[in-house]
């Protein structure tokens, strides 16, 4: 089975490296894992790397800001990383920028 997500764990660091569509088929199986992982280190960043993401629709727009309200929940800021251009103008589209605590690298 191909690994829709490689965790990568740092002293205050938790990068979660995407290698699969973030569409409606992937998206609930991504979330357990990066909140699973997040919820038990309780890092100060959280990494998403999306440098091996081909494809994103409104499915990952959701998973991004769950992803930063369970990073705020933890204190934690969420850092975008790899962003190709496509994934990068929808996440625009949705103002994903303006989160308090997201940063896109």
């Amino acid at each position: 089975m191909h690994q829709e997500v490689k965790i990568v764990r740092g002293e205050n660091t938790l990068e979660c490296i995407l290698s699969c569509e973030i569409d409606h088929h992937h998206a609930k199986t991504l979330r357990e894992r990066v909140d699973h992982a997040l919820f038990a280190d309780k890092p100060r960043v959280l990494i998403l790397d999306f440098s091996a993401v081909p494809f994103m629709d409104s499915s990952g727009i959701a998973f991004v800001l769950g992803r930063a309200s369970s990073a705020r929940t933890l204190g934690a800021e969420l850092h975008l990383r790899g962003l190709g251009r496509e994934n990068r103008r929808l996440l625009a589209l949705s103002e994903i920028e303006k989160q308090p605590n997201i940063t896109i690298e």
